[in-house]
């Protein structure tokens, strides 16, 4: 495919929130194919499946202009006169089109921005304000009441898509440099039924923890974490490990620090 020149983003008036995630991957992932689009600035049309003017969105695209959920372009996924609404949503039509659509650090992003897009989320009773605070609703909210300012609530939206993608990418990173890196011991106490996994590493990543305590991870029932400055965080994993308390934690770190000075007392590790 050839790179196609783009100097604007054109998406509809009340942007939703998959128009966002799909701006947002385009900025991040699109410029190898579309150079200038992570400069572009963004236009809003009516929304529908033709361009203003009548003339196909490939024609559009050739003059610089990339069509987001608008237009009946390559990123359009809503039905026309001639094509049934796609199975997609504009952000997975994108994704694919970058090749990124199996990027893990993508997957939730895009699985929640397509489930909300495609269907209407409705939960029941007590968890009706799950759907209600999502922030997939809270941009429609947005869009009610931003006076017609679209680019404002685009450029929320963004925000938000842009820190929930960091973040896993963050937690991706670490599940890389832990499986490198970190060191992984097995201890036994007194007042715990099974060896508890004890995990270390030195490490800048914040998401590290959070890797190391989970199924993703290896579940450690401790982890410490030393960053570049010196400084140690000690956690603990009270979810895997019931009862699991932060002075049991500490007392397998200081057990530890005497054995590496002093050498073992007896041969075993001190409970």
């Amino acid at each position: 495919m050839d790179p196609i020149k783009i100097h604007t983003i054109v998406t509809h008036r009340q942007p939703h929130w998959d128009e966002a995630v799909a701006k947002l991957l385009l900025v991040l992932f699109g410029e190898a194919f579309f150079p200038g689009v992570s400069t572009a600035k963004t236009i809003f049309w009516n929304a529908g499946s033709s361009t203003p003017d009548g003339r196909p969105a490939l024609e559009w695209e050739a003059e610089g202009y990339i069509l987001v959920g608008v237009g009946g372009g390559r990123f359009d996924e809503h039905p026309s006169k001639t094509q049934e609404r796609k199975k997609d949503c504009a952000a997975t039509l994108v994704a694919k089109y970058l090749g990124v659509d199996n990027d893990p650090a993508l997957k939730s992003l895009l699985d929640y921005t397509c489930e909300t897009d495609l269907s209407r989320i409705s939960l029941p009773g007590q968890f009706k304000n799950l759907a209600i605070f999502g922030i997939a609703n809270l941009g429609k909210l947005v869009n009610r009441f931003a006076g017609g300012d679209d680019q404002k609530v685009l450029d929320w939206m963004i925000v938000a898509a842009e820190a929930q993608y960091l973040s896993q990418k963050s937690f991706f990173e670490a599940k890389k440099e832990f499986a490198e890196k970190a060191v992984v011991t097995e201890v036994k106490l007194n007042s715990c039924h099974e060896p508890l996994k004890v995990s270390a590493i030195i490490s800048e990543n914040t998401s590290m923890k959070d890797l190391a305590r989970s199924r993703e991870g290896n579940q450690s029932a401790v982890f410490i974490q030393q960053n570049s400055k010196g400084q140690i965080q000690i956690h603990t994993n009270t979810v895997a490990y019931k009862g699991l308390k932060i002075y049991d934690a500490v007392r397998l770190v200081r057990a530890a620090e005497f054995m590496a000075k002093f050498g073992a007392l007896n041969g075993e590790m001190p409970t």
